[in-house]
């Protein structure tokens, strides 16, 4: 109706178009004008958002508080823009929480933050500093592993012994992967052989010094590099982390980033009851209408076995 207020279904649809479809208020704008005749100006869209995430924070707090009690995490960074300064997007993934920080700096106090200074789990992520002051056991993506070491094929090209070292290396991280899916095993092939491969594989010198440097610091976590094969569904990857953050970085390319305090709560909110309610095969759709209209229910769909949050 002319002049009426825009109702929680039509707020809960556009912010599922941003955070989900990743456009612009300007889009969504124009879509709901074009499928249902509604109209409003783009600048109230961001207050759509702001009551979303007011109905959502206590449940925000929840996950995070989440985090510390699972039996590992993913963690990640990629850059983030409030009105072009750096900042930063973190994303940890557990198994039963998803939770988005945009902070400034890309530290090892993001990481004690979330999981605190002692986690009791495995923490899978990359070879990033960020990540050594914590107190835990920890996976590192062998994935990216194997592009240092693509890297290091490529700059021995035209050597044939440390090319070969590298191939072979190469060779032992993919058979470690394939042995933690479970996708390789063959016969008498245990964790253990693995791991002692691969520190005989470590303890070799290049005689190069970059490249002995790069082995030695290798060496010393190598059990950061095997807890793949020791802990079960603990991943040699962080895939998992990386696929949550490819939305935002979708998100990055058409807004670039955030212009406020609020717009960055916004996201990180959102974002994070978004992923969480996927986890728990609940549509993210419903879960944004339900904040709006019944927070408790909402909660009772990703925390069933949380106080309620109203």
């Amino acid at each position: 109706m002319p002049g009426s207020y825009i109702g929680p279904l039509a707020k809960s649809l556009a912010g599922w178009l941003r955070y989900q479809m990743h456009l612009s208020y300007r889009q969504i704008r124009r879509l709901f004008h074009e499928m249902f005749r509604l109209d409003f100006n783009p600048s109230s869209a961001p207050g759509f958002d702001r009551q979303i995430r007011c109905r959502g924070d206590p449940l925000y707090e929840q996950l995070k508080k989440l985090l510390p009690e699972q039996a590992f995490a993913h963690l990640d960074e990629t850059g983030w823009r409030k009105e072009g300064i750096n900042h930063w997007l973190w994303c940890c993934a557990a198994r039963k929480a998803v939770v988005f920080l945009i902070y400034r700096r890309r530290s090892g106090e993001v990481v004690t933050g979330l999981l605190g200074k002692k986690y009791n789990g495995v923490l899978i992520s990359d070879f990033l500093a960020a990540y050594n002051g914590i107190k835990s056991r920890k996976q590192r993506c062998l994935v990216h592993l194997l592009r240092l070491i693509k890297k290091w094929q490529m700059r021995f090209a035209g050597d044939r012994k440390r090319r070969a070292y590298f191939v072979a290396f190469k060779r032992l991280v993919k058979a470690i992967v394939a042995f933690s899916k479970k996708i390789s095993e063959k016969a008498g092939l245990t964790p253990a052989d693995l791991m002692a491969r691969l520190r005989r594989k470590l303890s070799k010198s290049l005689q190069h010094p970059r490249a002995d440097k790069f082995r030695i610091k290798l060496r010393k976590m190598i059990k950061e590099l095997t807890t793949c094969l020791e802990v079960p569904k603990v991943c040699a990857h962080n895939n998992r982390v990386e696929r949550l953050l490819r939305g935002s970085v979708i998100m990055r390319k058409v807004t670039f980033g955030n212009r406020s305090d609020n717009g960055i709560r916004n996201h990180e909110v959102i974002m994070s009851l978004i992923e969480t309610a996927k986890i728990h095969n609940t549509d993210p759709l419903r879960l944004l209408h339900l904040l709006l209209t019944n927070p408790d229910q909402a909660a009772a769909l990703i925390l069933p076995n949380k106080l309620p949050v109203g």
